[in-house]
Order: C-alpha cells, then sequence, then structure tokens
C-alpha cells in the first residue's frame, strides 16, 4: 500500500477560495486515494515564501516514510506567483510529487510570461498591455479586461470591459497597477480543455463549451471570479458547463485538441493539466490561460471532464499517482 501526503495550500493564506474550499478538495481527493487503496493524509504547505533551511528540514521530517506527494498547493505565502516553490522543494527533497513539474509551475509564474512564451511558440493569445505603454497602442475597436499578472482562479476578474486608453489606464490605476495588466477581450464562445497524461504525452479529454445562459445584454460574457466562487451571483448561477456540442463544432474542437497539445509540450505539463480558450465569431481560436493542477474538486471542470471520458475517480488519481514515477 503506498502512502501519499497531501499537501494542500494553507487556507489563511489564500486570498480568494475559502478555507473550506480548500479542504473540500484535498479531502475529496483523500477519500478518492482511500478507497483506491492508498494511504493518505493531508497536511498544509508552509513556507513563509522561500526556500530556507528551516523550511527544508521541517518538510523532509514530513515527508519521511511517505512514497510520493499529492500536489494540492495553488499558492505559497498568499500569492499564486510563488506556487512553484513546493514542486521545487519536492524535487530538491527527492520524493516523487504528483502534477506539472517545477519547471512547468515557473514558466506560468506570471500570465504576461506566460503570454511571451506563447508568441515565441506560435501559440495564439490574446493581446495584451501593461499601463504606461497603452500610448504606443492601436486599441480602436477592440475592448479589454483587467486580470491579475500573478493570481490564477480568475481573482480580480470583473464581468467588464473598457475601450479606450484613459478608461483602461484609470481602471489598472484603481485595481495596481504593478500587479495588473489589460487583456484584450475576445468577444465568442469560450472552452475549457483538460488534459492528463505523463511528461511530452498526454489524452484530450472531452471538452466543454461554458455558456452563458439567459446572460444580461449589457455585461461581457466572462467567466468572472464570482461565476466561478460565489454561489449567490447572478453569474455564477447563470454560467453552465455543456458537453453536448453539434457536430457542427468539430472542426474548432479539432484545433483546440491541437492547440492544447502544443501547450503541454511547450510548457513541461505533465499530470494533469488545462487550457483555456476563447474563440472569436469567426473561428478563430486564442488560448486565455494554462493552467498546471488545476482545481480537481468535485464539481471541477476538469473531474467532470474524466467523468465524462468514462474514468472513475479511483481510476483517475491512480494514472495522476503513477505519471509522478515517470
Amino acid at each position: 500500500m503506498k502512502k501519499v501526503l497531501i499537501y494542500h495550500t494553507n487556507p489563511p493564506e489564500e486570498s480568494s477560495v475559502s478555507a473550506e474550499e480548500i479542504y473540500r478538495q484535498a479531502e475529496f481527493v483523500a477519500q478518492g486515494l482511500r478507497d483506491g487503496g492508498y494511504n493518505a493524509k493531508m497536511l498544509p504547505f508552509i513556507s513563509h515564501g522561500k526556500k530556507d533551511k528551516e523550511t527544508l528540514e521541517r518538510i523532509q521530517e514530513e515527508i519521511f516514510g511517505f512514497d510520493v506527494v499529492f500536489n494540492l498547493v495553488e499558492s505559497v505565502a498568499g500569492t499564486d506567483r510563488l506556487a512553484y516553490l513546493a514542486p521545487q522543494i519536492f524535487q530538491q527533497l527527492g520524493i516523487p510529487y504528483t502534477g506539472c513539474p517545477y519547471s512547468a509551475l515557473k514558466k506560468v509564474q506570471t500570465k504576461i510570461g506566460a503570454k511571451l512564451l506563447m508568441h515565441d511558440a506560435e501559440i495564439p493569445t490574446p493581446d495584451f498591455a501593461m499601463s504606461g505603454l497603452l500610448h504606443a497602442m492601436d486599441i480602436s475597436g477592440r475592448d479589454f479586461l483587467i486580470k491579475h499578472r500573478q493570481d490564477n482562479a480568475s481573482k480580480g476578474l470583473k464581468a467588464k470591459t473598457y475601450k479606450t486608453k484613459e478608461e483602461i489606464e484609470t481602471a489598472l490605476k484603481e485595481a495596481g497597477e504593478n500587479d495588473f495588466f489589460a487583456e484584450e477581450f475576445i468577444d465568442g464562445r469560450e472552452f475549457n480543455v483538460s488534459m492528463i497524461g505523463p511528461s511530452g504525452n498526454c489524452k484530450v479529454l472531452p471538452i466543454p463549451e461554458m455558456t452563458f445562459v439567459n446572460w444580461p445584454e449589457n455585461m461581457p460574457k466572462i467567466v468572472s471570479e464570482d461565476a466561478k466562487f460565489n454561489p449567490n451571483s447572478e453569474e455564477y448561477q447563470r454560467t453552465v458547463r455543456d458537453f453536448d456540442l453539434s457536430d457542427s463544432d468539430k472542426q474548432i474542437l479539432t484545433r483546440l485538441e491541437k492547440i492544447s497539445r502544443r501547450c503541454w509540450r511547450v510548457f513541461d505539463l505533465k499530470g494533469y493539466a488545462r487550457v483555456d480558450f476563447r474563440v472569436d465569431k469567426t473561428g478563430n481560436p486564442y488560448v486565455l490561460e494554462i493552467n498546471p493542477n488545476p482545481g480537481i474538486s468535485e464539481d471541477s471542470g476538469f473531474v467532470a471532464a474524466t467523468k465524462k471520458a468514462g474514468m472513475t475517480w479511483k481510476k483517475t488519481l491512480e494514472r495522476i499517482v503513477n505519471y509522478s514515477f515517470e
């Protein structure tokens, strides 16, 4: 029987997802592992945002006797930007760990860095701008969103767009121009592509579209922070995942799969990941974000995709654990 230590985000440090949500995801994984015959234990990952001797010694003591770490650490010291520290430490201590490697999390450490890498790899992604650089851009006829540079899970993302340079500059200053940037809003459809597999290769799971049911006409169709985490919000209740796509969508789904496989290789993805897309009204796809180790709570998009693929939760977890040894 393999002994698995589940490290999860330390709830007091998580600014968006509640402590209840963090524990719910870890407990869901723990129960699935136990049902699959593993001996599983949960612990919060505490690092203070650095890889010092004291942290290394404490984590080495915590992992002693375990065969593998199940990495559910989405942020460290209150920021997603430092999530790479967890796999970096596991790698240094020589214990197998699930999910994407240190190199993958480093590549998506900032959204702007990830977008530049996509440009270099000829992966389509929406145009973007930072405060102070808008003067050199032609943004006529385009709308822009305000997004956080580092944090995931749509933190700070509102269902609101901005048209002029003055509006964008004002919004960036109000949000915090050192922490946020502007990204072109791609008006059209939204898709999430979940993948599972070893390094260099992956299985693309059934692809759903995120639909916006009875959406207010004056509100841009965006999966905002409220749409993801606030069950009492109008956005949450009207954002629906739909796997039952028509035959006319086969061509775009094939393109999404091809681009997602390229992202898997370019970003060193492993274990499980998700790529979020927008498709404009003429059928052109754009990668919004690369998500190494996306949320895998019971109601998550990744778990929904595994179910649609006919995979049991026990089998999914077994694959993820086994990939950590490859």
